[in-house]
């Protein structure tokens, strides 16, 4: 484990998602041509929470697990890097450049992993982390599927290659995904939100019967259904409208949910 001072973040999320998209001269993890050599390390470290009220995670390639804990007071953050080069000595000479590295803000936890920007190997590290279930969430991630559960405030994601699921969130949720899909089961908090965005894939997202919000969905292609739930005032766009969109109310129409994709579908269901 190593420690920093705090560093300036990146300019935007855009940034970060380009970035992570960007071709690489390397084959794949597995190739017969190159890289096909791999070694791993696991990690932890554990670091007690004072006044901090939100953990951010920058991440690259690889998996992300994040747990809310009931009444905990420490984010404890574990996992595996993994390192790919064209011998083993390559490898794990690999691991020796790959570093998980946590700053500690007077607000905020921010981990980040660090790895060369340029190089002839590929990485990735695995996340699990575990924090107190009321500190709020953000991330960022190139590619690798992501939980985020038991969290009760908000959760905020982007990602380039996903598959996302939000387990019992009770809080505000923010997704930015470009390819892959979002399960989400969430409890909005009154006035809350819920923006999740997808180019391509699929949105679920369970939701209790007695929420209220203004819901709109914009579909590009393909469809939406809601399940076991009802919209008031439910009024589709005009013939060439674009993009179509579909909106509607829940109960008072307190909250705000949008839900967008570029070529997907739509579930809203009722829990």
């Amino acid at each position: 484990m190593s420690y920093a001072t705090l560093r300036p973040k990146p300019a935007c999320l855009a940034a970060i998602l380009l970035a992570a998209t960007l071709p690489s001269t390397s084959c794949s993890p597995g190739s017969t041509a190159a890289n096909s050599f791999m070694a791993d390390e696991q990690f932890s470290f554990t670091v007690d929470v004072v006044d901090q009220v939100r953990m951010s995670l920058e991440a690259i390639n690889g998996t992300i697990r994040i747990t809310g804990v009931v009444d905990a007071t420490s984010v404890t953050v574990g996992g595996t890097k993994l390192a790919w080069g064209n011998s083993q000595a390559d490898a794990e000479a690999g691991l020796d450049v790959l570093d998980v590295v946590i700053d500690e803000g007077p607000d905020e936890f921010l981990v980040y992993t660090d790895q060369p920007e340029t190089s002839s190997r590929l990485y990735a590290v695995e996340y699990e982390i575990r924090l107190p279930d009321d500190l709020e969430v953000a991330m960022v991630n190139g590619n690798g599927d992501i939980i985020v559960e038991f969290v009760r405030n908000s959760v905020e994601i982007g990602s380039v290659n996903a598959n996302i699921n939000l387990d019992e969130i009770e809080g505000n949720v923010a997704v930015q995904l470009v390819n892959g899909n979002v399960d989400g089961e969430v409890t909005l908090p009154l006035d809350g939100v819920v923006d999740v965005v997808v180019g391509n894939g699929n949105i679920t997202l369970e939701i209790p019967t007695n929420t209220s919000a203004e819901v709109t969905l914009e579909i590009v292609c393909c469809g939406y259904n809601f399940d076991n739930i009802e919209l008031q005032n439910l009024e589709t766009s005009p013939p060439g409208v674009f993009p179509p969109t579909v909106t509607g109310t829940l109960g008072n129409g307190q909250g705000t949910i949008y839900l967008g994709v570029g070529n997907g579908l739509i579930s809203v269901i009722g829990t």
